[in-house]
This record gives structure tokens, C-alpha cells and sequence, in this order.
């Protein structure tokens, strides 16, 4: 039990060190050969295969055009510098570029450019009560 709990608070440290080095976005409909596009991405049962380590100085963008907002094969979902070409920072929250019809969305936190605002693949859940019991059983040895 006690190597249980030296490998889990190893993680634990090793997740919050390494969370400065780089941000965590979904990616899709990028045109990459072999990547698919992001209707895939909103079908499917979990959406750690679109997890994509970006760097540091990133944040995630999800882009879509605006007369078809539900269709997720018009979006792209990826990383992005933090800074525009022209220099400025990209702020969190969603725009309307009125001259092509696209909206374009910023996010700087980990795995934020998903399909729906709210929605997250049952997976997830999962995966986040199993963490929550194994550091309840950390902390009661």
C-alpha cells in the first residue's frame, strides 16, 4: 500500500509540474492525412485518440462556419499560438468573422475546444470517479 501511494503522489506532482510546459487541446478536421474530421470527433465514445500536446505558449481554437454551427464537419479543432500575427493576444471566448461567416473560438484550459459546451464522452466521467475513489483511498491509509 505504501508503494501505491508513493506512485500516485509521484503522478499527482508529475501532472501539476508538467501542466506549465504545455497545453492539452483536441484536434480535427485539420485536413492532416489520416486525421480525421471532427464529425468523427463528436460521434465517437471517448475523445482521448484527439488529445494533442501543444506548447506552452498555445491555446485551443475551434473554428466553424456560421450558417452551419451544428455541422461538425465544417469545424477544425487544434492549437494555436497564443498571439496573432498582428501581435495580439488571443482572449478566451468565441468571435464572428462577419466577412467569411466563421466564429472562431479561443480556450487556454486543458482540452476546452470540445464538441458541445457541456458535453463530455461518458469516459470522462468514468475516468474522473476512478481518480476521485483512488485519492479517497489515498488519504483514508
Amino acid at each position: 500500500m505504501a508503494m501505491f501511494k508513493s506512485i500516485m503522489v509521484l503522478l499527482v506532482m508529475q501532472d501539476v509540474m508538467s501542466q506549465e510546459d504545455y497545453l492539452w487541446c483536441y484536434e480535427c478536421g485539420t485536413g492532416v492525412p489520416g486525421e480525421p474530421d471532427c464529425l468523427v470527433f463528436s460521434l465517437a465514445s471517448s475523445w482521448k485518440l484527439f488529445w494533442r500536446k501543444c506548447s506552452g505558449d498555445s491555446v485551443c481554437v475551434k473554428t466553424m462556419n456560421s450558417w452551419e454551427i451544428g455541422n461538425e464537419l465544417s469545424a477544425v479543432r487544434g492549437c494555436t499560438p497564443k498571439v496573432s500575427l498582428s501581435g495580439a493576444a488571443h482572449q478566451d471566448g468565441c468571435w464572428t468573422h462577419g466577412s467569411t461567416a466563421t466564429i472562431t473560438c479561443y480556450c487556454s484550459s486543458n482540452l476546452c475546444n470540445g464538441a458541445h459546451p457541456g458535453r463530455t464522452p461518458i469516459s470522462s466521467y468514468i475516468l474522473m470517479v476512478i481518480n476521485c475513489l483512488l485519492l479517497l483511498a489515498l488519504y483514508r491509509s
